[in-house]
């Protein structure tokens, strides 16, 4: 066992040795979306859409592959929900791959966990995980423009009566539950802090 994890300790020391290593900041707005599903008693549902606008920053470390491939990971802070949800605070650990079909353009495609930290409302929310595509332009050496989507694919609110409350009205016996995704577009900037290779 001790053979086996030195022999992947020194494999990975050995491909990031020979591959490029960037570190570096992020920053910009979400376009949040909260798309609600009401699971009604009688087997129905109703479904409700609500936006608001709030802003994401953290750091990324990003690992050339190859010309052509690299993968990113990066922490950040962001602010989710809607207008109803007064602001859910977040924490983000996206894990992205990233295609560059020319020198200035990469085609992203990863998963982005989203660990719930607080709200100034109590409607239940909890961490969730979420499917991440978007495209990323090369501005300079260090400054890259970001355009990217994250759909959810779990639930971050999920509430069953009684004293179940939706929007802020106490819901009767004709709903079964809610369950509720996060959905946003993130436009922003990453700058790169380590020298250009």
């Amino acid at each position: 066992m001790k053979q086996f994890s030195f022999a992947i300790f020194f494999f990975t020391v050995s491909f990031l040795a020979k591959s490029q290593v960037d570190f570096g900041i992020k920053s910009g707005i979400n376009l949040n979306q909260l798309k609600s599903d009401a699971y009604l008693v009688s087997g129905g549902k109703n479904s409700t859409k609500n936006s608001s606008v709030a802003f994401h920053v953290g750091v990324f470390v990003d690992i050339s592959l190859n010309k052509r491939f690299s993968l990113t990971g990066e922490i950040q802070y962001s602010r989710r929900g809607d207008d109803f949800s007064k602001n859910a605070n977040y924490l983000e650990i996206p894990i992205i791959a990233t295609y560059k079909p020319i020198r200035i353009i990469g085609i992203q495609l990863g998963i982005g966990p989203g660990v719930f930290l607080s709200s100034e409302s109590n409607y239940g929310f909890k961490s969730d995980l979420g499917l991440l595509s978007g495209i990323n332009i090369k501005l300079s050496n260090r400054i890259n423009f970001l355009a990217r989507y994250s759909y959810g694919l779990t639930p971050t609110i999920l509430r069953e009566p009684p004293g179940l409350t939706y929007n802020g009205i106490t819901l009767d016996s004709e709903i079964k539950e809610i369950k509720a995704y996060n959905n946003a577009a993130q436009i922003g900037i990453c700058v790169r802090l380590t020298n250009p290779k």
